[in-house]
């Protein structure tokens, strides 16, 4: 049988406990968002950049493959193209707080055929 100056602990623990599952949660959810967004920009930082490196146009592909309201920036050194891709995680809507996550890849320019 309960004691009476048992009553309500229950309730109280909960109240402390519940916030800090809360904040977890957000956090697994703001890092498997950002995981996958990391993915989609190294992926479409290697088909911008293979694009160029053969001649074709970088940005089509970037734009392809890449998440929305990314920015892309390519350069060419020597004989080698560098694609990076910045896109920004925002899970919980515009409003609330997020991250940016970049890819980049890079490929050697081919010689014309």
């Amino acid at each position: 049988m309960m004691r009476r100056t048992d009553r309500g602990s229950v309730t109280a623990e909960l109240a402390v406990a519940l916030p800090s599952l809360m904040l977890l949660l957000m956090f697994g959810i703001t890092g498997v968002a950002g995981t996958m967004v990391k993915l989609r920009c190294c992926a479409a930082a290697r088909d911008a950049a293979l694009a160029q490196a053969r001649g074709d146009s970088a940005e089509a592909a970037a734009r392809l493959a890449a998440p929305d309201n990314a920015t892309v920036t390519r350069r060419t050194d020597g004989g080698v193209v560098r694609v990076t891709i910045r896109a920004p995680v925002k899970p919980f809507g515009p409003r609330l707080p997020g991250l940016v996550v970049e890819g980049s890849a890079a490929a050697a320019v081919e010689p014309p055929t």
